[in-house]
């Protein structure tokens, strides 16, 4: 019997990580990259970081939602900003490359 690994994203998966789910949905859960926006219900290529710019607007990539509530564009640049400072934090605490040190390993390796 041969085993078949498969390389898709389970839907419900993806609807738990990110906030912006609770406003976009996947109308073919095969495919994540098609992203539709339930207050206009356009359907775009670009994930779910391209919905949350939909919602969002000021952004070059795409148009701006007219039927979104105020509060919903609060939340995801929330959202968004507070992922970005995760992300930054998660680098400030990875550690120096000791340089000197992987050099004095080396030199004693080929004595």
């Amino acid at each position: 019997m041969t085993c078949v690994q498969s390389n898709s994203i389970d839907s419900t998966m993806i609807l738990k990580k990110d906030s912006a789910w609770t406003y976009n949905y996947l109308k073919d859960p095969k495919d994540s990259n098609a992203v539709t926006y339930m207050f206009c219900d356009k359907t775009t290529k670009g994930g779910i970081f391209r919905a949350k710019q939909h919602l969002i607007e000021n952004f070059k990539n795409t148009t701006t939602c007219k039927k979104y509530p105020p509060e919903v564009k609060e939340e995801l640049m929330s959202y968004m900003n507070e992922k970005k400072i995760q992300k930054n934090e998660s680098y400030e605490n990875l550690p120096e490359d000791d340089v000197e040190h992987l050099r004095d390993e080396e030199d004693y390796s080929k004595h």
